[in-house]
């Protein structure tokens, strides 16, 4: 944490200097110690004794998501105790979970220490008590809350959220005094359009709302400030521990943390929108040096900021304007055209409790969402309907469906687009691990190259 906290008043010289000595460090590491690497780049024809840092690094192949599915052992040092070592599984807002990772003990401290200095910038402090609702995480099976006096935190699950339970749960963030909520965004949302839709009284003074893990939608914005009184805040991360980043004191562009990783923007050319190409992105990861991740391509995707410094708070980190979520978070036009789901922005979301995309054709789509409440539901319907009506324009045909409820992950989150149409980064043909094609963007594109293009699975918990 104190090192992330130094980070924030670096130049882009030190930035670069501190990067490239990781770099160096882990890669060479990686080629004498991890049997995968070490196949890796003999195959490429890799000298790792001429590698000199980020310069470099397009010099190495990519990794991807079924590497470390099917080669999960031989990503790891080799020659290790098992004592020493932790494992733990991702599983992300598409359901399904990625692989069985592995990292040295205590690594989920040094994680959550990047990510309480992210919560440092708007004020959240060591020992301030937090209520967390984030899915079923009580130790009892059953239990819908409990109090852990070890990490002076609420546990409140958002499973089974009633206005009865919202109305508990707000008794008992203020029993126990609690100054911050840290939700899944779904489940924040699922509580705030029960405190509105009943008329409950939210009096809880919070000092601010903390979101990771999952997509914060625009239009949630104002919804969460009205509803809990307070200002919020949003960091992405994932599993795979390659990168964090969080906005800033005084923007939502998202900073990426340069102690934690090394980010790389990958422009992907066939994937348009009305606003343009969308990049993925590309993370080297510092902390986990049992099973590193280099050249990982995440599968997430951003709108990449200009590379100048912050201009709300100066910092010289490599910034992202939006996060746009998976791979799988995007909704595919009658011509083959996909758009995140983020840009379809209506104001009737409020009428939803929680909803998701459903694709199996281009151009058609159905929108299911549970109520927020029962009573007027043919014209939460028609509303819908007639917000969605405006799609048409960009190819999108969508048809308004309720149910009484919708799937979540293992994990608890929200599955928000199931899609079932190949995207067009699926259909490539090329091995992602090569070299070829578009070149990843070391930090932000100039501006002949952004373009206009984001769930996150933060690892917030200890492994």
């Amino acid at each position: 944490m104190r090192l992330a906290l130094e980070s924030d008043r670096w130049d882009a010289d030190r930035i670069r200097a501190y990067q490239d000595a990781q770099l160096v460090a882990i890669v060479r590491l990686a080629a004498a110690r991890v049997p995968f690497y070490r196949r890796l780049y003999a195959e490429h024809g890799v000298d790792v004794r001429r590698f000199r840092g980020a310069a470099d690094l397009p010099e190495l192949p990519l990794i991807t998501r079924d590497d470390v599915r099917a080669h999960g052992p031989e990503l790891c040092v080799e020659g290790v105790p098992r004592w020493r070592t932790c494992s733990y599984t991702s599983g992300g807002t598409t359901a399904a979970v990625l692989t069985r990772m592995y990292g040295y003990r205590g690594l989920g401290w040094s994680v959550a220490g990047c990510i309480d200095a992210l919560w440092h910038r708007v004020g959240v402090r060591p020992g301030d008590r937090m209520a967390l609702l984030r899915g079923d995480l009580c130790h009892e099976p059953g239990t819908l809350w409990q109090f852990d006096a070890q990490v002076n935190q609420l546990i409140l699950s958002s499973y089974h959220l009633t206005p009865e339970r919202a109305r508990e749960f707000i008794a008992l963030m203020k029993r126990y005094g609690v100054k911050w909520l840290h939700a899944y965004p779904s489940s924040a949302w699922a509580f705030a359009t029960l405190i509105e839709n009943h008329d409950l009284r939210f009096d809880v003074p919070l000092l601010g709302v903390l979101f990771g893990s999952e997509m914060l939608h625009p239009q949630q914005h104002p919804v969460f400030r009205r509803v809990f009184g307070c200002p919020i805040y949003a960091h992405y991360g994932h599993r795979e521990q390659a990168l964090l980043a969080g906005w800033c004191e005084g923007s939502t562009d998202y900073h990426f943390l340069p102690v934690f990783g090394y980010v790389e923007f990958r422009p992907v050319a066939a994937a348009a929108s009305d606003a343009g190409a969308t990049h993925e992105l590309i993370g080297t990861g510092f902390l986990n040096r049992y099973m590193p991740m280099i050249r990982y391509a995440t599968e997430d995707f951003v709108e990449p900021a200009p590379p100048d410094p912050c201009p709300h708070c100066g910092r010289h980190h490599v910034r992202a304007r939006r996060i746009l979520g998976r791979a799988q978070n995007f909704l595919v036009a009658a011509d083959g055209t996909v758009l995140p789901y983020t840009n379809l922005e209506l104001h009737s979301y409020h009428l939803t409790a929680r909803y998701q995309f459903y694709q199996e054709v281009p151009g058609q789509v159905v929108f299911r969402f549970v109520p927020a409440r029962r009573d007027g539901l043919a014209g939460t319907i028609a509303q819908l309907q007639r917000d969605f009506a405006g799609l048409q324009r960009l190819g999108l045909t969508v048809r308004v469906e309720p149910v009484d409820d919708l799937p979540r992950t293992w994990s608890g989150k929200d599955i928000v687009v199931v899609q079932k149409c190949p995207l067009p980064w699926e259909r490539r043909g090329a091995d992602p691990r090569s070299r070829a094609g578009p070149p990843a963007a070391s930090h932000a594109p100039d501006a002949t190259e952004r373009d206009s293009t984001g769930v996150c699975a933060a690892p917030t918990d200890p492994c």
